[in-house]
């Protein structure tokens, strides 16, 4: 089955130290048979179609900025064996089968520069993947052999691949569970200013309200969560009290009590991700 909002998968030392030359680096962007946080496990041939077809449209990004150029571009992207792993990747994931390897080249500018320099420091040693699941299976598994206690997992068998990214910090929950670090890593103007953004491309027809629909959900109930307060009859008459910032009047400094956000006072169905 096809699943339906775009997901992340990150990986920590992911780089290939014994295979980086000038500035070409290769490393492993997906990990095939080892259970993840969130319960999803890659098979091998996930990848095929995207190789298949010459990973013409993959990109190789910094933080899978979508709003900037690639900071490298891929020369080879392949699915490797178990043999093929680093070790470091092993130590995390004993019962890898395989990987996703990418090699790529770095553009000689100063954003890309700047990240290649944070790739040999080590301050720099996780990868992420964005995709679309076009299909998958949930299987039932025993845990640790015991037939008394069981564990769905999701198994993804076809995934179609937009880009790969060096970052931070993972965007997988389990790695922005392992410290507050991350959330002070993302400003909340910032996250506003996205927001706003997001809309704006909605409204042009650039996204597809059926398959974000999930993430609008999910926006909508940590807004009000958060203390939000939607007005149906403003939105029906297109009136409010209160004007509402354009992507370049918020301030990303602004605390949460300060903000105006459209995610509070839109309907749900006009946020996209």
């Amino acid at each position: 089955m096809a699943d339906a909002a775009r997901e992340y998968k990150s990986l920590a030392l992911t780089n290939i130290k014994a295979q980086s030359s000038g500035r070409t680096r290769t490393g492993i962007a997906a990990v095939f048979g080892n259970v993840d946080a969130v319960g999803d496990r890659i098979v091998p041939g996930a990848f095929a179609r995207t190789i298949d077809g010459g990973a013409k449209r993959a990109r190789f990004l910094w933080n899978h900025s979508y709003q900037h150029p690639p900071v490298a571009s891929i020369k080879e992207l392949r699915e490797v064996s178990r043999n093929e792993l680093p070790d470091e990747v092993l130590e995390k994931a004993p019962e890898a089968t395989g990987g996703l390897l990418v090699k790529r080249d770095y553009f000689d500018v100063d954003l890309s520069s700047w990240i290649l320099q944070g790739i040999d420091a080590g301050d720099i040693n996780e990868m992420s993947f964005a995709y679309d699941t076009i299909r998958s299976a949930t299987v039932t598994e025993p845990v640790d052999g015991d037939p008394e206690k069981s564990r769905e997992i999701r198994e993804l068998q076809e995934l179609k691949l937009y880009d790969c990214s060096d970052v931070l910090w993972g965007c997988n929950p389990a790695t922005v569970a392992a410290g507050a670090k991350n959330f002070e890593a993302l400003p909340l103007g910032v996250l506003a200013a996205n927001l706003a953004f997001f809309e704006s491309e909605f409204k042009a027809g650039r996204r597809n309200a059926t398959r974000d629909q999930k993430l609008i959900d999910l926006i909508h109930n940590t807004a009000v969560g958060l203390g939000a307060v939607c007005n149906p009859d403003d939105e029906e008459s297109g009136k409010s009290n209160t004007p509402e910032p354009g992507p370049d009047e918020i301030n990303l400094t602004t605390p949460l009590s300060g903000l105006k956000l459209r995610t509070a006072r839109l309907r749900v169905a006009q946020l996209q991700l």
